[in-house]
């Protein structure tokens, strides 16, 4: 009998030019990350509140990442304004946290450390990952 599963026998690793990258970076320009506290909701119903709380002009995708975050790539400029600077965002009665999106972002929660920005008006809680180096 012949099995279906795949195991790689080892990691694999692509390699970019830096031009690349930056191109490739610039296409998530109008990307966040975002995280809810507790139970990680379902895809469809999460992209179906978020459709319904936000009135967007253009498209949304959202990807599913590692560790219960969850990548929102926005079409239009004004959305990604609006969801940034709208909120804080109450998702299934659950704060839904909610970062610009870095190139060198890695979705875990032991390599993301809490930061805390806030105003008279809102806190908000962000997940941030520090850069190489920044914590000598």
């Amino acid at each position: 009998m012949t099995s279906l599963a795949h195991h790689p026998t080892k990691n694999f690793t692509a390699h970019f030019t830096k031009s690349k990258f930056n191109a490739g970076a610039l296409e998530w320009s109008l990307s966040l990350v975002g995280y809810s506290i507790g139970r990680r909701p379902f895809y469809e119903a999460l992209l179906s509140v978020i459709k319904k709380t936000w009135t967007l002009k253009g498209e949304l995708s959202l990807l599913t990442l590692d560790d219960g975050f969850f990548l929102l790539k926005f079409s239009a400029p004004e959305d990604y304004k609006m969801a940034w600077t709208g909120g804080p965002w109450f998702f299934f009665g659950k704060s839904f946290i909610l970062q610009k999106w870095t190139p060198d972002f890695i979705p875990s929660m032991k390599s993301s450390l809490p930061f805390h920005s806030g105003s008279r008006l809102k806190t908000s809680l962000f997940l941030v990952r520090p850069r190489r180096g920044s914590l000598k």
